[in-house]
């Protein structure tokens, strides 16, 4: 029987690859692998720090959750943390398991 969490892997590769030639793909890793984090607020600090306004439907210590201004579906909200601890390896993480399919 097969692993689960093996099939929801191949299954998120799969949707992250599907549709994009090998050249892009490798110039879209090289970018991600060379990015360096930095300290410069982003758009979602501005919002989490009331500097640019959102309508926000959830707010805790950890996430604020708010309506996208230009849905994709009727109900579209976007989701995020207040704390970017860790957040910088995630797409390094991505790309790894992506470059071993």
């Amino acid at each position: 029987m097969k692993n689960p969490e093996s099939s929801r892997l191949l299954i998120l590769t799969s949707h992250l690859t599907a549709h994009k030639p090998a050249s892009i793909m490798a110039s879209e890793k090289e970018a991600a692998l060379s990015a360096v984090p930095s300290d410069s607020p982003t758009i979602f600090d501005k919002i989490i720090n009331k500097e640019i306004p959102a309508n926000v439907v959830y707010e805790d210590d950890k996430v604020l959750a708010f309506r996208d201004i230009s849905p994709q579906a009727p109900t579209h909200i976007l989701i995020i943390p207040k704390v970017k601890d860790g957040l910088t390896g995630i797409s390094k993480v991505l790309l790894s398991i992506v470059s071993m399919f």
